[in-house]
C-alpha cells in the first residue's frame, strides 16, 4: 500500500514538472511573438519558431533548410538558379521579412544568425496574394545584437 502510494505520488510529480516546462516554452514563443510581430501578423494562427540562440543554427546557409524539418508540410524545392521556395500544403507560400513581402531569392542573401523568430501560417493570409499561406521572418534588432 505505501509503494503504491509514492508511485502515484512520483508519477503524479513528474506530469507536473513535465507541465511546467511546457508553459514555459509557450510563454518564449507568445513574448516572442508579442516583441516582434504587429497587425495581421499578431495572430495565434501562426506557428512561432524561435531562432536565434539555437543551437547549431550558424551551420545552415537558410533560414528555409533551417524550417524544413522543423515545420510540418513544409517542403522546400530548388529552382535551377539554386533559389529556395518555400511550399507548405501543395501552395507555395509567400514571404515577408519583418512583414514587408520579399521574394524567395531575397532569403539567399539573409544571413541566418541575423534572425530572431520565423513564424508560420499554414492557413491562407489575407496578405498573401492568392491567399496563400505564409512565413514571416523577423531579424533581430540593432539594439539587441550589440548586448
Amino acid at each position: 500500500m505505501r509503494s503504491a502510494t509514492l508511485i502515484i505520488l512520483f508519477i503524479h510529480s513528474a506530469f507536473f514538472a513535465a507541465a511546467q516546462k511546457t508553459g514555459e516554452i509557450r510563454s518564449i514563443e507568445t513574448a516572442l511573438n508579442e516583441e516582434y510581430s504587429s497587425g495581421i501578423f499578431k495572430t495565434t494562427d501562426g506557428t512561432v519558431i524561435p531562432v536565434e540562440g539555437t543551437p547549431g543554427i550558424n551551420s545552415y546557409i537558410n533560414i528555409l533548410n533551417f524550417l524544413q524539418g522543423r515545420v510540418a508540410g513544409l517542403r522546400v524545392q530548388t529552382t535551377r538558379n539554386n533559389i529556395l521556395i518555400p511550399v507548405i500544403r501543395g501552395q507555395q507560400a509567400t514571404l515577408f521579412v519583418d512583414e514587408l513581402q520579399v521574394t524567395p531569392g531575397y532569403l539567399s542573401a539573409l544571413p541566418v544568425s541575423d534572425i530572431a523568430m520565423a513564424k508560420i501560417f499554414k492557413t491562407p493570409l489575407s496578405l498573401s496574394p492568392n491567399n496563400a499561406p505564409a512565413i514571416a521572418i523577423y531579424l533581430i534588432r540593432p539594439a539587441e545584437k550589440e548586448e
